[in-house]
């Protein structure tokens, strides 16, 4: 009996350590999983901060450009009117200008650069050959063009120019257009491009705002006694005609608007102009806008025959 109870007690001691023995391998187990989660956890953590690397042959996705930030991008532009030498039989089309980014040089020889905007007139067919150009009502659509995410240029609505019919004389019913801007769907009136009375010279101001009554931001202004008015050629002070861009606000010269020489054929055989325009260094993109729209407003009031 007595070595039946020793043989008893030793397998209860064995059992005894081995229970021990588990209990101290899944606590080894636990802490294990613990350290292991901490520094994942302290990994990730650390990744945070840092910028994310993009995989061989993915490149990042750019944001789209905006109408806006096409504008605000440029410090001169040119304006090319589109000839149409089908007028030459008697017939009057719809005015098309495409607008370029104006690079720096020699005076005389700026270089033309990449195009940003494209415009179209609306008009109807009668009105066109009834009415001359300079009181004829007109609706001006005016496209830019922009990169998209993807990185290629697209066309995008950005400017609606509207002109009613006026009949002016001297003071009285002064023409006017309306500049809107239509982007992404908007209608919101930047402002309008009035042409003042004057004795002599030939004047355009610029209102910011939805009323005509405000007083113009910028004046436009043409001496009526220039060469280029009465005798068109590629010489000398015959081949272009300058208009200066004159702030209200600080009352002095900003900026510079000129008709060019367009070439012999284009000049003789159409009544397509091309155009200048300096702008003024501090003026944002609502300025650059109206500027460009009084451009058209001086290509329809003064040179449209």
């Amino acid at each position: 009996l007595k070595s039946n109870q020793i043989k008893q007690m030793d397998s209860d001691k064995e059992k005894e350590g081995k229970g021990k023995k588990k209990g101290h391998h899944h606590k080894k187990e636990k802490h294990s999983h613990s350290r292991s989660r901490s520094s994942s956890s302290s990994s990730s953590s650390s990744n945070e901060g840092q910028p994310q690397q993009v995989a061989p042959g993915f490149s990042q996705v750019k944001p789209a450009q905006t109408c806006k930030d096409v504008i605000s991008s440029v410090e001169n532009i040119f304006v090319k009117q589109k000839p149409h030498y089908m007028e030459l039989c008697g017939c009057e089309f719809e005015n098309e200008y495409n607008v370029f980014k104006l690079k720096g040089g020699e005076a005389g020889k700026e270089i033309c650069g990449k195009q940003l905007f494209s415009c179209k007139e609306k008009s109807g067919c009668c009105v066109r050959h009834c009415l001359s150009g300079d009181c004829r009502p007109f609706k001006l659509h005016v496209q830019a063009r922009c990169r998209n995410a993807h990185g290629k240029k697209e066309e995008k609505d950005f400017l609606l120019l509207d002109r009613p019919y006026k009949c002016t004389f001297l003071c009285c019913n002064r023409p006017y257009m309306s500049v809107t801007l239509i982007e992404d769907g908007k209608s919101e009136l930047l402002g309008y491009i009035q042409d003042p009375f004057a004795c002599c010279d030939k004047t355009v101001d610029i209102i910011k705002g939805e009323d005509t009554k405000n007083k113009p931001d910028y004046r436009i202004t043409g001496k009526c006694c220039q060469c280029g008015f009465f005798c068109q050629c590629p010489c000398g002070p015959c081949k272009e005609i300058n208009f200066k861009i004159v702030d209200n606000g600080k009352q002095e010269e900003t900026g510079q608007v000129k008709k060019v020489w367009s070439g012999c054929a284009k000049e003789i055989l159409s009544d397509a102009d091309n155009f200048q325009a300096m702008l003024p260094a501090h003026a944002d993109w609502v300025d650059k806008t109206l500027i460009l729209a009084a451009v058209l407003f001086i290509d329809f009031r003064f040179f449209e025959y």
